[in-house]
């Protein structure tokens, strides 16, 4: 079992990815490296070889840069999904009428910390 076995095709964003990435799959199994050479001669669709090319070029722009800011990008952004997954939780807790009065202001000032902190507003002070 590898990696590609936990991956759910179905959450993809479109069917286009869904098709690279099945296909990527499909040579992954058979023990064929699926590079960029390789997806170019697997896909007759124009659209599909545009965007195999642009995505290319992405990489090997972004393969240039220093990756230590890129990957803190990534990483930031997987704690902040995951941190936005749990408070929408909670907030339909709220719109529920599950909590109580200070669980309800908890979570109320929670929200307004994490949005003022993704907007780069610095907490109020006092006086």
């Amino acid at each position: 079992m590898d990696a590609a076995d936990d991956l759910d095709f179905s959450s993809l964003p479109t069917p286009v990815v869904r098709q690279i990435l099945g296909k990527c799959r499909e040579l992954i199994t058979v023990g064929i490296l699926p590079d960029f050479n390789r997806l170019l001669l697997e896909f007759d669709d124009p659209a599909i070889k545009n965007l195999l090319v642009e995505l290319d070029e992405q990489g090997e722009a972004k393969s240039a840069a220093d990756p230590a800011p890129r990957l803190k990008e990534l990483l930031a952004w997987f704690r902040d999904r995951g941190e936005d997954r749990a408070l929408q939780s909670r907030a339909r807790d709220l719109q529920e009428h599950r909590l109580d009065d200070q669980q309800s202001l908890d979570l109320l000032q929670q929200l307004i910390r994490q949005q003022r902190t993704r907007q780069g507003i610095s907490s109020p002070t006092d006086g």
